[in-house]
């Protein structure tokens, strides 16, 4: 018998309130049992065996409590999944001498990977003791010890080939966890050594470059849905379990340099990449987020390092909510007593939109990862009237920011401290442009219209109108440009211009941006080559008044611009027309902040999964924020919901009111 490299090996296995098997964890449903066996690796006695009924916060199913006989009534008198795993840790602690090594022993990566780090981390913030971040698996042990050449796919599969049957006369969870001591015993009897555990990832590294030789393919996602508040921090703990390479997360940013509610993850190996597909719909609090394939280019472009790396510090922090007149000395100033910002002014880098204003935002250097912490202390503290939001910010998410500023932004000074010397970049070039505002019957020959003289520079093909997820128009457009002279130009001349009675705002971006946008689908391709270039009309949605060919437009806009009573005239010039909209319920939105957007109100509605798209945030006649906001949800049932729980609750400093539209 050979000698294993741990004392006591304890087979652990644990069940949940819904889905078995090899879908064991992707139902997101609750732990209801957990069992354990400890054995004397040395001696190949069992010492102890027990179980313990836990009591879920979701509804239990049909297949998972008839199959582990856990009913009504044990479940009634079960403990908390916290109070549970510590007397599990209590029951190691008497039974472990101290000083000996131990390890646990699945069935499986399921267990731990997919059912206890998501419910304990996840969603019920439980720290997990240090056994659980390294496990030997049962079934790739055996297949080493016994079978090398043959796949075998689970513990019924073992059972099989070791004539072991199960004592139908005790509780399941104890039954499985004996007969998986057994097997424990045969692997060591047959001379195989338990010496090398897997383990999971106890820290994620996100501050830091990407590795490319790292990147494997088949090993990126996409996650879709996200709360726009989430940062880094907040995706990687969706994703507790499953190992991330270093700086193996990307929050996507919009043309404004704002987080669109998109990231990309890239994980060690394929099969964590596979768990991670399982976890599609599962929740970051109450919305649902969707996790897709994607390609492994798509993450190389958005994680882009620079090619000096060695001198990145390691401690950004990005502030949300600043006002608008903010200068870097005035923020370096907040920050004295707290924090020292790295080569004072120098360090801070205010993000601000193509026409020069400042978006609100800005990212702050800190020597080291630890006085960026300290740094965080001053979140939600007031600058003048406005309070800031902080959090740390990964380094590829500053990056992003970099590559595609505009030329407003100086950032000569800020990179010359982010890298130690004027770096050279990996910039995506930003030979396109994104058009949002636009009215809801426009098509792509308005649009080619509206460039005027500039839309002998728009590719062939390269106008792409952007719809939701109803395949209706959402007010957006993609725009290829031959180069990112004529791109940076159409910024210039035509962002705030008007078509129609709405002003159309234009920002640069990459063909990145346009490639991931059209592989959504919700994206339809509309051709276009300027005044001279062949054009096939493929796109028309909705009704259009009367059209000439001149540069600018008057739509027949069928009630789109709307006044109501209430704190003065308020021109909703981005609403979809009332006629026109057969779908969802609107709410009226009441006191917002002047500078509130759609992201911040979205987030501010998260939990009914409010899209954007689906906010259309007021104007008085003079062009003013009028602190009003319609908002469109997809039932009459979560419209009275968000009325009834969010009405006169604070965004910012002020309360909102809510009232549902008739």
């Amino acid at each position: 018998m050979a000698e294993s490299g741990y004392d006591y090996l304890v087979a652990f296995n644990l069940h949940t309130c819904g889905a078995v098997a090899d879908e064991l964890g992707s139902d997101e449903s609750d732990i209801i049992l957990i069992a354990w066996a400890i054995v004397d690796a040395k001696q190949n006695t069992t010492l102890a065996v027990d179980e313990i009924y836990v009591k879920p916060s979701t509804q239990m199913n049909f297949d998972g409590p008839l199959l582990c006989g856990v009913t009504t009534d044990l479940i009634r008198n079960a403990v908390s999944l916290s109070t549970a795993l510590e007397k599990f840790n209590t029951v190691l602690s008497a039974k472990v001498p101290v000083g000996s090594k131990y390890c646990l022993v699945t069935d499986g990566a399921l267990p731990l990977r997919q059912c206890l780090f998501p419910e304990a981390i996840n969603r019920k913030e439980i720290a997990l003791h240090d056994h659980f971040y390294q496990y030997f698996d049962i079934i790739k042990e055996y297949h080493s010890s016994f079978h090398p050449d043959q796949e075998l796919e689970s513990l019924t599969d073992i059972l099989y080939h070791l004539k072991i049957t199960l004592d139908n006369d005790q509780p399941y969870g104890i039954n499985v966890v004996k007969v998986m001591a057994q097997v424990i015993d045969q692997i060591l009897y047959n001379g195989h050594s338990f010496t090398e555990p897997q383990t999971i990832q106890r820290e994620v590294k996100l501050n830091l470059p990407v590795n490319a030789d790292l990147v494997q393919e088949d090993c990126v996602v996409r996650l879709r849905g996200l709360p726009f508040s989430s940062g880094a921090e907040e995706v990687a703990t969706f994703l507790a379990g499953l190992d991330l390479i270093d700086g193996g997360l990307v929050v996507c940013l919009s043309a404004h340099g704002r987080r669109n509610g998109e990231a990309l993850a890239c994980f060690m190996d394929k099969q964590l990449t596979k768990l991670a597909i399982t976890r599609h719909k599962h929740h970051i609090g109450k919305r649902y987020i969707e996790v897709y394939n994607e390609l492994t280019d798509e993450f190389l472009e958005h994680a882009g390092a620079s090619s000096n790396v060695s001198t990145v510090p390691q401690g950004i922090v990005r502030m949300q909510g600043l006002p608008f007149r903010a200068s870097e000395d005035d923020i370096v100033e907040w920050f004295e007593g707290t924090a020292k910002v790295s080569s004072g002014a120098n360090g801070v880098l205010i993000s601000r939109y193509v026409d020069g204003r400042a978006t609100g935002d800005a990212f702050v250097l800190f020597d080291t990862e630890e006085e960026a912490t300290k740094a965080l202390k001053k979140d939600r503290e007031s600058m003048g009237n406005r309070y800031i939001v902080l959090f740390l910010c990964p380094f590829v998410e500053l990056q992003k920011v970099l590559d595609s500023a505009n030329s407003r932004m100086d950032t000569d000074a800020f990179q010359e401290t982010l890298y130690g010397e004027k770096p050279v970049l990996f910039v995506s070039a930003l030979d396109c442009v994104k058009l949002t505002g636009l009215p809801y019957s426009a098509t792509a020959d308005d649009v080619v219209n509206f460039f005027s003289d500039l839309a002998d520079d728009i590719k062939t093909s390269g106008i792409h109108m952007v719809l939701n997820t109803q395949a209706k128009p959402t007010g957006d457009c993609y725009v290829e440009m031959n180069n990112a002279e004529a791109a940076e130009q159409a910024c210039q001349q035509l962002h705030r211009e008007y078509m129609g009675k709405r002003y159309i705002e234009v920002f640069q971006c990459s063909a990145s941006e346009v490639k991931t946008a059209l592989s959504t689908g919700g994206v339809k391709e509309s051709g276009g080559r300027g005044r001279n270039g062949s054009y096939q009309k493929e796109y028309s949605r909705g009704g259009r008044g009367g059209r000439d060919r001149g540069r600018r437009q008057e739509y027949d806009r069928g009630g789109s611009s709307r006044d109501y009573d209430g704190r003065g005239a308020n021109n909703y010039d981005r609403s979809r027309p009332p006629k026109r909209r057969n779908y969802g319920v609107t709410v009226r939105v009441r006191g917002i902040p002047f500078s509130t957007t759609e992201d911040e109100l979205a987030d501010f509605f998260q939990e009914y999964n409010v899209d954007p798209n689906d906010i259309k945030i007021g104007f008085n006649r003079d062009g003013r924020p009028s602190g009003d906001a319609l908002v469109t949800f997809s039932s009459a049932e979560l419209a009275k919901e968000a009325v009834r729980e969010k009405n006169r609750k604070h965004l910012g400093h002020r309360y909102l009111e809510l009232f549902v539209e008739s």
